[in-house]
């Protein structure tokens, strides 16, 4: 059985990850915790010997600020995909979630945080649902392994999106996938589909 590998990073964090506001395509850059996260992110890699990788990103800043220190460590050129982005939250992006809850209600709200089949097409005005955002993901999967590089392959994204693969794959999972900023995932394809994720690097406490 064909076996292929890709890592998954989530981008380091940000003051709006700090104080708990929904980001969506708003583009807020890293912050001080964000870039130590993302330097201790370069350092997994060089530990596995990485050079010269196949770095995609999205090309939000905060993906893109992680990206770049990771290609520097690497000697790896960053590419930006847009389709790499995190969800379009329309109407909600910059609030923080009893903000949506009070603004647009607890239904709407429960809907969004479910991850079962039903609820996957459920969006909020003006954004993308959970189900166009996994359907993004998959194109630039399906891309990368139609190409066969033979470059050790890194993609640069966001939480949600991660979370949606996590879900799509381990679908026996009741509540949503916690994803910390700068958590590297190891995606392995089996005959060219993703059979699993596995948490590889999660980045290390730093102070209070």
């Amino acid at each position: 059985m064909q076996s292929k590998s890709i890592f998954l990073v989530r981008h380091g964090q940000t003051e709006w990850n700090l104080k708990g506001r929904l980001q969506g395509h708003t583009d807020i850059p890293l912050n001080e915790k964000g870039l130590v996260q993302a330097n201790q992110a370069a350092n997994f890699f060089k530990g596995l010997k990485v050079k010269d990788a196949h770095i995609i990103s999205s090309d939000l800043k905060r993906a893109a600020q992680t990206a770049k220190v990771i290609g520097e460590s690497t000697s790896s050129n960053v590419h930006y995909e847009p389709l790499l982005r995190e969800v379009n939250l329309g109407q909600v992006e910059g609030l923080t979630r009893e903000e949506i809850r009070i603004k647009m209600g607890l239904e709407i709200w429960s809907q969004w945080a479910s991850f079962n089949e039903a609820t996957m097409h459920t969006r909020f005005p003006e954004g993308e649902s959970k189900h166009e955002l996994l359907t993004r993901i998959q194109t630039v999967l399906e891309k990368l392994i139609k190409a066969n590089h033979q470059k050790q392959v890194i993609l640069v994204s966001h939480g949600l999106l991660t979370r949606c693969l996590i879900h799509s794959v381990e679908t026996w999972r009741t509540e949503p996938a916690a994803i910390p900023n700068c958590a590297i995932y190891e995606l392995i394809f089996q005959n060219d589909r993703l059979s699993a994720l596995n948490l590889v690097h999660s980045p290390e406490e730093i102070g209070p």
